[in-house]
């Protein structure tokens, strides 16, 4: 998995490109370096260029993964996520994940075209 991060300060807007195979823990790992830094208000996880099959990513993974996201939070309260995924079996995990963030304090919104992302973060 390779990992390209923009930070645009302006729109308080973090952006992550994930190319390649995407592991569970490599997206823990990810998750965690975010939340230890600055994060801003908005988040932008851009998976179009994905690959493979979600194979780690079951339900009680997924469940784990939004736990872990709600426990090392601190510092961003409230903002949106958004999960962009143009492959079906990516946009189903990213639905699971939002699915699960619903009783919690940050928005997170699947979509499969990066321009209704952007313009629901900046609704």
């Amino acid at each position: 998995m390779t990992v390209t991060k923009h930070v645009d300060a302006e729109k308080k807007v973090t952006t992550f490109k994930i190319v390649g195979n995407v592991s569970f823990d490599e997206f823990r790992r990810l998750i965690y370096e975010y939340y230890q830094e600055d994060p801003t208000d908005f988040v932008i996880f851009d998976l179009r260029e994905a690959g493979g099959q979600g194979e780690e990513f079951t339900h009680e993974k997924v469940y784990q993964l939004v736990n872990f996201v709600d426990s090392v939070r601190r510092g961003r309260e409230k903002g949106k996520t958004a999960l962009v995924a143009n492959r079906d079996v990516h946009y189903g995990i990213c639905s699971m994940i939002e699915g699960y963030m619903i009783d919690r304090k940050i928005e997170y919104k699947t979509f499969r075209h990066m321009k209704e992302a952007v313009e629901w973060l900046e609704e």
